[in-house]
């Protein structure tokens, strides 16, 4: 939309006018190992909105040289009033939680495409998040910062790399928004108590700035080390 709001009216950065998946030929066949449960109304809904997490997960796999940790990811979908955020599944060992308000058909375009980056960035939390959790709340950025450009790759994949520029662009733009002073840098050092220390509760903030954010420093250093020597480290520790 003009206006920079998505098809159901939500806000975020809006999706450019071509956010039609665009085919990809793999060299392997697509992964087969996802399953979803919700509820019967909304069947169809959830099996059209499954189907974008074996897409992600062929290019996950492929970048990082690893399969699913565990073999298996199930999809639940949670009644709108007892879910999570549209915009912020939860996820588990093997499990990603969504609310019913995140489903979406077709039909769907803004609201469709920020529902199935949500899911994409659930899935690479599958690796960093659940197989490699920070070793404290300071090093959580990293976590959040690796699974943002995991769900990059999946962006420039199935819509090219102009809508993938876009949406970064559209997102540092945020980030200069929002980061006032008031936000909390993404790492805090110091003993418990400590001034500014935040316990890690600042990752409770439902403000996706600060994902945006790890997730620019991710790709600053990707740019600083080159794509295929920051590629070998990360594989190297999901090994």
């Amino acid at each position: 939309d003009e206006d920079g709001r998505g098809a159901d009216g939500e806000g975020g950065p809006a999706a450019s006018a071509a956010t039609a998946p665009k085919p990809r030929k793999h060299s392997r066949p697509p992964v087969t190992h996802v399953s979803a449960f919700g509820p019967p109304e909304a069947a169809d809904l959830l099996a059209f909105t499954a189907q974008t997490l074996p897409l992600a997960l062929v290019e996950f796999e492929s970048y990082l040289g690893a399969p699913l940790p565990g073999g298996a990811l199930r999809l639940v979908a949670l009644p709108a009033e007892a879910g999570p955020r549209p915009d912020a599944p939860i996820v588990g060992s093997g499990v990603i939680f969504i609310s019913s308000a995140a489903l979406f058909g077709p039909r769907s375009v803004g609201s469709g495409l920020e529902s199935r980056l949500a899911l994409a960035r659930a899935a690479a939390a599958q690796w960093f998040g659940v197989l490699l959790r920070p070793a404290a709340a300071a090093d959580a950025w990293l976590a959040d910062g690796l699974a943002a450009r995991l769900t990059t790759l999946f962006l420039r994949a199935r819509w090219g790399k102009g809508e993938a520029a876009h949406r970064l662009a559209s997102e540092r733009e945020a980030v200069l928004a929002g980061d006032d002073g008031s936000i909390p840098p993404l790492c805090l050092r110091g003993p418990p108590g400590a001034e500014g220390g935040l316990h890690g509760s600042e990752r409770l903030d439902p403000s996706p700035v600060r994902a945006w954010k790890a997730g620019a420093v991710m790709a600053m250093l990707e740019r600083r080390a080159g794509e295929d020597t920051f590629r070998r480290v990360v594989q190297r520790y999901v090994a």
